[in-house]
């Protein structure tokens, strides 16, 4: 009975958070969401190949497809064939794209503020343990696991 309160409560936290973070973005481009996350990502590593960005944001290559078209469509991105292999494309932010980056910042997360540092570090310790502990169960790697938090981060 414990266990599914606790659960419940932690599905719970995670929705809200995502409405909080709704309600901040500024822009038409969420950075923790679809083409918002291409760009947050492409601001960081303009001029990388589809494939290694579709890997780094764990996306199918035909899903990052149609997403880059949509954001070429609207001139936020390019794709141009890659010097080294011709049967590669490198996609690069526009100018357009690059000023997307200013309209989608979210303010820091106040989320905590409600916890003392004591209360902060305990919370930190326990999600930390049941981090370790699914890693375990699903047999994610550290490489993996870091991806995922990319994808949460929004990069």
């Amino acid at each position: 009975m414990l266990e599914k309160n606790l659960q419940d409560k932690m599905a719970l936290v995670q929705y809200m958070i995502q409405k909080k973070r709704k309600k901040e973005i500024k822009g038409e481009f969420d950075p923790t969401h679809g083409q918002g996350r291409i760009l947050a990502s492409l601001k960081e590593y303009d001029g990388i190949n589809l494939r290694d960005l579709a890997y780094a944001l764990d996306l199918a290559p035909s899903s990052m497809s149609e997403m880059l078209s949509k954001l070429e469509t609207k001139g936020y991105v390019t794709r141009d064939v890659d010097e080294n292999d011709k049967r590669a494309q490198v996609i690069k932010l526009t100018d357009k794209g690059r000023g997307v980056g200013q309209e989608t910042q979210t303010e820091e997360c106040d989320l905590f503020s409600c916890l003392n540092d004591d209360e902060q570090k305990n919370l930190d310790m326990y999600l930390g343990k049941l981090v370790d502990s699914l890693k375990t169960k699903l047999e994610y790697d550290d490489e993996k696991i870091e991806r995922k938090m990319n994808k949460v981060r929004g990069k």
